[in-house]
């Protein structure tokens, strides 16, 4: 029983997520409707200010952010 309960707060949990981190309607409005480099340019230009952490690190690493 304790497992069945558990199984359904996680299948809940992951929908939870998988609903609220939508990407806005207009996110990609500049990438519309282009081809090869110029598409790749934009797509470029849609993540360019992201902030990338690595793998394994002393400091905040992508485990630290898994964690949480």
């Amino acid at each position: 029983m304790m497992l069945k309960s558990i199984y359904s707060s996680v299948i809940s949990l992951f929908f939870f997520t998988v609903i609220s981190a939508q990407v806005p309607n207009d996110y990609y409005d500049s990438a519309k409707n282009l081809s090869d480099e110029n598409l790749k340019f934009a797509l470029n230009q849609i993540i360019d200010n992201h902030t990338e952490y690595t793998y394994t690190s002393s400091n905040t690493d992508v485990w630290d952010i898994l964690k949480d």
